[in-house]
């Protein structure tokens, strides 16, 4: 699982879910629509239903991906509705890490306010619009063919918990393919040997975050990652480090939100075809920009301008991959 993107996360879905339960009963959230030009370089994805990023032909299991690049249609959103005389909320919606992952997640849940200021949620997340990957990678000089990998599971959440700036977050995904074929069309590899490969199994995201206000307009986020990819092949199955660092400034005409983020990830076992153990060096940063009422727009409507890159750096050359992204979108926050 060589393509992952973690940034992107404070200024959209997430701060939904940090923000208090209002005091009056009714719907709340935001919808975000526009569009987001992507150049991707991996040899795992191919992309989603709405655009590719992958080149169903590679001229070697040995070298490094190729750039691909596409304009999609971006859309999210979150949706909620306050009972206020129980400080419950229902909510639909999706995060936009999800979207730039390529697999548009929805997330189907109840958040619940308690007395002392704090708040919890359980939601379940399936993938209303999978991610398109190869069904066999390992294919050179013939085109590949194309599968789904689907995500189904849940998310835990405990915002301002013991009545501190401080939150955790729980996630499990079954990850499920169409068709895993890895290693099995050209290579000969034995059973034992490509069942190594395998991408399906379970994902394990433990985030502790603290949400740290230096003045009434700034708020510095550092957050903590780990990451579990316990799958059924061997040699794919990795533990994930993480550490990222987000600013955010709220101002009444622009609010401007940029993180970055550092990680590692060590896998289990030798891999079949380059036989060394695979270990991934990730970093990358986000940039984001919210004008608010432009043009003299009506409350709640702001221009969202969204900067992405990062890099994921391994010792199989094959595994390389490398994201950027940027984006315009209309932001309307009720």
């Amino acid at each position: 699982m060589g393509f992952l993107l973690w940034a992107l996360v404070l200024a959209t879905g997430t701060v939904s879910a940090r923000n208090p339960i209002p005091e009056e009963s009714g719907f709340s959230g935001f919808i975000n629509a526009g569009a987001i030009y992507t150049d991707v370089e991996s040899n795992m994805v191919a992309g989603n239903k709405f655009g590719d990023v992958g080149n169903p032909t590679v001229g070697s299991i040995f070298a490094k991906p190729g750039s691909e690049s596409d304009v999609f249609p971006l859309l999210n959103a979150d949706i909620r509705y306050t009972f206020a005389s129980t400080r419950t909320q229902l909510f639909i919606g999706n995060r936009l890490e999800d979207f730039v992952r390529f697999d548009m997640a929805t997330q189907v849940g109840v958040r619940q306010g308690l007395p002392d200021s704090s708040s919890v949620s359980v939601s379940f997340v399936i993938s209303s619009f999978p991610a398109e990957v190869w069904a066999d990678p390992y294919v050179a000089g013939v085109p590949r063919a194309e599968t789904d990998r689907k995500n189904t599971g849940f998310r835990l959440t405990w915002d301002n918990l013991l009545n501190t700036s401080a939150g955790v977050i729980y996630t499990y995904r079954n990850i499920d393919l169409d068709s895993e074929l890895s290693g099995l069309t050209q290579l000969g590899l034995s059973p034992a040997a490509a069942a190594l490969l395998n991408r399906e199994g379970d994902h394990h995201e433990a985030e502790v975050y603290y949400d740290w206000r230096l003045r009434e307009r700034h708020i510095l986020s550092p957050a903590f990652r780990y990451n579990r990819f316990d799958l059924d092949g061997d040699a794919m199955a990795n533990d994930r480090y993480s550490l990222q660092l987000t600013y955010a400034y709220r101002g009444d005409r622009f609010t401007v939100v940029a993180n970055g983020v550092v990680g590692r990830g060590n896998y289990d076992v030798v891999n079949p075809i380059y036989l060394t153990k695979r270990q991934d060096d990730i970093y990358g940063g986000a940039l984001q920009l919210f004008w608010h009422r432009p043009f003299g727009a009506p409350k709640g409507l702001s221009l969202l301008g969204t900067l992405f890159f990062q890099e994921n750096d391994t010792n199989i050359d094959f595994y390389d991959a490398q994201t950027f992204a940027t984006g315009l979108s209309a932001f309307y926050r009720f």
